[in-house]
């Protein structure tokens, strides 16, 4: 099948060029997931599923206090209709931080997204830290938080005309996230937290 050398071939090319070159950023992203409180991972479609993923992956596997906004679909889906989709997720970003060490977790493949951009409009007002992970070029969330003080951005620089980009995009997302994962897990031992004894 020659379509699967070739989704392989780009991406193991794309890894290459991206993920073997962000030892700096994966340890600046790994020291924000151990220091913040909360972790609230966030994202649209393929990125929103990475994201609920590893929301879970850090909360069961590392113990590391986790949520993302997209996975109460009965407060999601009651912004989105009550009011202005933009300013849902938003919204749920505004319930649940915490007024001190709050990370909100971006993931886009475009990063264009407007409910994405809004969210994290709303985390820089708070002066939260911002960790957005997206795949297109030049994306408006990249740009947001190029002069951010409390933002890391990691951008994989696809093109959109690129019939793959998207999905390559979702591959990298998932797998620059399970490195920090692993190097989070390594650090606090699987059983900081978890198994462990419950009350009761």
């Amino acid at each position: 099948m020659d379509i699967l050398y070739d989704y392989l071939d780009i991406l193991k090319k794309k890894v290459g060029e991206h993920l073997i070159c962000m030892e700096d950023t994966v340890e600046e992203v790994v020291d924000i997931t151990l220091s913040s409180k909360l972790l609230l991972f966030c994202g649209n479609g393929g990125a929103g599923a990475v994201a609920s993923h590893m929301a879970g992956e850090m909360m069961k596997g590392a113990g590391i206090r986790s949520v993302c906004l997209t996975d109460n679909t009965h407060i999601l889906t009651s912004y989105v209709n009550d009011g202005d989709p933009t300013e849902a997720l938003a919204r749920i970003y505004d319930d649940l931080r915490l007024e001190d060490g709050s990370a909100l977790i971006l993931m886009s493949g475009s990063g264009d997204s407007p409910n994405i951009l809004r969210a994290a409009e709303v985390a820089m007002h708070y002066g939260d830290t911002v960790v957005a992970s997206t795949g297109y070029i030049n994306s408006k969330l990249h740009e947001m938080l190029e002069d951010y003080t409390w933002g890391i951005s990691i951008n994989f620089r696809l093109y959109p005309a690129d019939p793959l980009s998207m999905h390559i995009s979702e591959e990298l997302m998932s797998a620059l996230w399970h490195i920090v994962y692993r190097e989070v897990h390594g650090r606090v031992g699987y059983g900081r937290r978890y198994p462990r004894k419950i009350p009761g």
